[in-house]
Formats: C-alpha cells, sequence, structure tokens
C-alpha cells in the first residue's frame, strides 16, 4: 500500500490496481493515475512482487486485498473521495470500500477486460458506479457493448507517455538518415499469454526482409517465458544472425534505441471474442515510439492504439498473422526515408499533441471536481 499527498488537496484517490512490481502496461497506466491525480493517493494493489504470485486466485489473496483496501478506507483524516478500481474483477472491493466511507465509485477499464464476458452481476455492479472511464474510443465501445452501458457514460482517460520519455523526445528525437545497417525495434513482453503481440509474425516476415536488404537487424526489447521458443524459431529461419535479444533495458538504453531504431515494428491485435478476449486497451509503445517520430508497422486488428495508427497517415498496417504484407510494409519503409519521416514526423506530432502527462492532468482535474452521475436506483 503506498499514500501520497500534497498541497493540491482537493479529493482523496483510493486507488485499487492489480498489481505493482511485475511490469507491464497496466502498472504503468497505474503509475501515471497515481502521478498526475490532483490530490491524495492511497494506492493498494491485489499482487505484491515479492508477497503474492501474480495470477493467485486463491480466497486467502484475494482476502488480504479486500482488508487493506477496506482499511485504507477508513483510515482516519484520510477517507476517500473517490474509490477507483482499476480492473473489473477488482470493483466488488471498491463498492464495499466506497460504502464504508461514503465515498464514490469508479471503475476504469483497460486492456481485454473491457471486451470481456459481463453477466448479470458485473452488469448490475458496473451500474452502481458513479464513474466509469476507459483508455481508447475501442475500449468504450466494447466496454459498453458486453456491459450495457451508454457511452455518453464513459469519460476518456488517455494513455500517456511517460515525463522523463516526453522530455527526451522532445529535446532529441529520431533521425531519418539512411543507415546502412537498418534497425527493426520491438518492445514488448514475450510470453505466451500475450502471443497478440506478434513477435512470431516478425520472425516470420524477416527472411523475406533480408533476402531485400540483408543487413537489417531486428532489436527485440522485453523477457518472458516465450523468449527461449522464439529464439529456437528465429534459428529454425535463418535469422538468428540479425536478431538481438536485448531482455529488459533501463529508461535512458529505451530511450536510445527508440532514437536509434529505423522502424518500429509490432503487428499486436485485439481479439473481441467473448470466449477468449485478448489485447490491450492501447499499447503503450505505440505512443513511446511515436513520440520520438520513429516510423511504424501496426496491426489492422488492432486495439485502441487503432485510433493513433492510421494506415498511410502516421504508421502503415498490416492484415493480421500474414508474413508477406508485413515483410513488404518493412521494406517499404527501409527503402523509402522520405516515407518513414513523413509518417515520423505524422505520429509524434499527434503522440505529443494528445497522449502527455499534461492531457491526463486536465481529464483528472475535470473528474476529480465531478458531480455525482445520474446513477440508476438499484431497482432501475
Amino acid at each position: 500500500m503506498s499514500r501520497r499527498g500534497g498541497a493540491r488537496d482537493r479529493a482523496h484517490l483510493l486507488l485499487l490496481a492489480p498489481s505493482r512490481g511485475f511490469g507491464g502496461g497496466i502498472e504503468r497506466v497505474t503509475s501515471s493515475l497515481e502521478r498526475e491525480w490532483p490530490g491524495p493517493v492511497t494506492r493498494v494493489d491485489l499482487y505484491r512482487a515479492g508477497i503474492e504470485r501474480a495470477g493467485d486466485r486463491s480466497v486467502a489473496v484475494k482476502g488480504r486485498f479486500a482488508v487493506r483496501a477496506l482499511a485504507a478506507a477508513l483510515r482516519p483524516g484520510s477517507r476517500p473521495a473517490l474509490a477507483l478500481s482499476l480492473h473489473i474483477g477488482l470493483l466488488p472491493v471498491a463498492l464495499a470500500a466506497a460504502r464504508v466511507s461514503a465515498a464514490r465509485t469508479g471503475l476504469f477499464v483497460h486492456g481485454a477486460e473491457a471486451w470481456g464476458p459481463a453477466g448479470l452481476l458485473c452488469r448490475s455492479m458496473v451500474q452502481h458506479c458513479d464513474l466509469l472511464a476507459a483508455q481508447s474510443s475501442f475500449a468504450t465501445h466494447w466496454f459498453c457493448e458486453r456491459a450495457r452501458v451508454d457511452a455518453s457514460r464513459v469519460n476518456r482517460l488517455p494513455a500517456v507517455i511517460d515525463p522523463a520519455l516526453e522530455h527526451s523526445a522532445r529535446v532529441q528525437p529520431t533521425t531519418y538518415r539512411q543507415s546502412p545497417r537498418p534497425t527493426l525495434l520491438t518492445v514488448s513482453r514475450i510470453d505466451p499469454v500475450h502471443d497478440y503481440k506478434g513477435h512470431f509474425a516478425i520472425a516470420e516476415a524477416l527472411p523475406e526482409v533480408l533476402a531485400r536488404r540483408p543487413r537489417t537487424t531486428w532489436t527485440v526489447v522485453g523477457a518472458g517465458e516465450d523468449r527461449p521458443r522464439l529464439e529456437r524459431r528465429c534459428a529454425e529461419l535463418g535469422i538468428a544472425h540479425a536478431t538481438r535479444f536485448a531482455g529488459r533495458v533501463g529508461e535512458d538504453a529505451l530511450y536510445d534505441l527508440y532514437r536509434s531504431a529505423t522502424v518500429f515494428v509490432l503487428p499486436s491485435f485485439a481479439d473481441v471474442d467473448p470466449r477468449r478476449p485478448a489485447g490491450e486497451g492501447f499499447g503503450l509503445v505505440f505512443a513511446e515510439a511515436g513520440a520520438f517520430g520513429l516510423p511504424i508497422i501496426s496491426s489492422a486488428a488492432a486495439g485502441g492504439e487503432s485510433e493513433l495508427l492510421q494506415h498511410g497517415v502516421t504508421a502503415l498496417t498490416v492484415p493480421r498473422g500474414q508474413p508477406a504484407p508485413l515483410s513488404a510494409a518493412i521494406v517499404r519503409l527501409l527503402e523509402d526515408p522520405a516515407l518513414r519521416e513523413r509518417l515520423g514526423s505524422q505520429v509524434r506530432a499527434r503522440v505529443l499533441a494528445n497522449h502527455t502527462p499534461a492531457r491526463l492532468r486536465a481529464a483528472l482535474e475535470e473528474i476529480a471536481g465531478f458531480s455525482p452521475s445520474n446513477r440508476p436506483s438499484p431497482g432501475a
């Protein structure tokens, strides 16, 4: 549990988050909300690195989380004005914490939980929320479809880059020089549960790329259980010599990679089938790469990032799971520096206009002073 206060003491926030210390997009989203909220914040995490095992759904883990959340809600002198759940699975605890502290209840939907199945109990809990928010139009649409909520009730909280990354990107963006050894960059976890990211699709596309541009290299940033399998597949395809697995890297090293790469490639997709929901509400790495002006190749079946990545305007998009179009898109960008510069400049302008901490702060300022919504009565 963490607490943050300050001079901007207008609305105490109880932030109920899935995890801390395991990495991933939702933790970065949580940190940005905690950082930009205009008032004191008490954060309670379901899974804490070194204490709970991520994915442990035991009653004991859930019970400890509920006790910590209720204790935070009842703490004298710091009772929350809003109990905000960052996952629909944590909403029952948020509702309980709000009830005992006379706070409002909020739900922020971020990833595949937005388009997962929503039963009667889930829909009822959502209807009892005072505040609903989502990170993208894509997540908003599917959440409203599944939970049977009017879209007018859902606030937009934009996905934002980190302040340090914003500063670095503004000071020194990428250059569009023609490199004798062009570099493709991918930044993402390499896990079986995140196979929608598209690492193996890139590997399948690389032999054709290397046939056309033999000095091309592929740098893969990130770790996970699927890395050995991906390394084996690269060896089978004969591209191991052109592939560099960087693992996890520090902030400065990552910024240098964004700045020096030729093309960012991540053909991740979203699957909205409620029986096997997959994908992400908004892939933050696209905004990070875009902030540096790095030209991007993504999937035409992407999730929330599709509103940032428009084919031929701010990115090149390719069909899901088809190596040939992906190879062609990569070669096209490698051979056309003017196109790289045009796409990179356009996506950079869009990121720095819409996905900065200042934009999130403005949205949270509005929420912090919100009036209770027209919450339906329990019998409605």
